[in-house]
């Protein structure tokens, strides 16, 4: 079981949207979905079986995708299938709820006009493939490919695609990799990029990492942390965003964490960055208490 207390600082320039009826935030929209998934201990499971190397979820499986948060935090209702040993094969299909997926900048889904967003949810198939080495050493890396249906998406206009309204889909296409250098320390990135929308339409991060600070870590555990982080608001859906990146961002992140006792932990996070689209300075600080019983 896990208790978490977190602190978050955030600057940002809000957005101007031209010739719109309206706007929602999806940036504090994850914020707050993450703070109040937070705050309770008992969570729904998905049905889950393990056969050797096949594992199958059927219910609300949590999405976690092998580019590293870059375009998923988030769960769905569906299913998933996960066959292989070293070179894993993961094959989705489902739905998302209505607040997911939508078009738009800076963070910002928009809605123009009379066309508001519909409380309909995201139709999603999506195929991972993984190399995972063992025992975390050496190279590792794969691709992705996620396919979305949702009318929200038309809602944008030209703040997802110069087809202003008549698009409806998404189609995004990732790549990853990485290396370990021994059990502590790793350099790692993924580009994604949605080749149906025309604005925003591509995420990059590159990484690096060292320490074994972890769940469940001991007295002393360690680590640090930095990189770079572009997500763009039109292919980082439902993104890590909540700790250090902002959505619609750009810029540099650093971080650290230590474990002051057994099977506790304190999370320091900070990025500074601009917006992808317009003129706009970004920064958040972030820290959080993690405690591991």
């Amino acid at each position: 079981m896990m208790i978490r207390s977190c602190f978050v600082s955030s600057r940002r320039r809000p957005s101007t949207i031209t010739g719109s009826s309206g706007a929602y935030r999806r940036q504090e929209q994850h914020e707050d979905q993450h703070a109040r998934s937070e705050r309770f201990l008992l969570r729904a499971r998905p049905g889950q079986g393990n056969y050797d190397n096949l594992r199958i979820r059927v219910g609300k499986p949590d999405l976690y995708t092998n580019e590293d948060g870059l375009i998923w935090d988030s769960d769905y209702s569906g299913a998933d299938i996960r066959f292989g040993k070293r070179l894993q094969t993961t094959i989705y299909a489902g739905r998302f709820s209505d607040d997911q997926v939508g078009g738009g900048t800076r963070g910002y889904y928009y809605h123009y006009g009379n066309r508001a967003p519909g409380n309909d949810p995201s139709s999603f198939q999506a195929i991972n493939i993984q190399y995972v080495p063992a025992e975390n050493k050496g190279l590792y890396g794969g691709a992705a490919y996620y396919h979305i249906e949702d009318d929200d998406l038309k809602t944008a206009g030209r703040g997802y695609s110069d087809k202003n309204g008549g698009e409806d889909e998404a189609s995004i296409w990732s790549a990853n990799a990485g290396y370990w250098f021994g059990h502590k320390f790793r350099v790692y990135g993924a580009y994604a990029q949605n080749t149906k929308a025309d604005v925003e339409d591509y995420s990059w991060q590159a990484q690096a990492r060292y320490g074994n600070y972890g769940d469940l870590s001991k007295k002393g555990d360690w680590a640090i942390f930095a990189g770079y982080k572009r997500q763009g608001t039109n292919t980082s859906f439902s993104a890590v965003n909540w700790d250090d990146v902002i959505l619609g961002t750009k810029g540099w992140n650093v971080g650290a964490a230590w474990a002051p006792l057994d099977n506790v932990g304190v999370i320091v996070k900070f990025f500074d960055g601009d917006y992808i689209t317009g003129k706009g300075d970004a920064e958040k600080l972030f820290a959080r208490v993690e405690l591991f019983y």
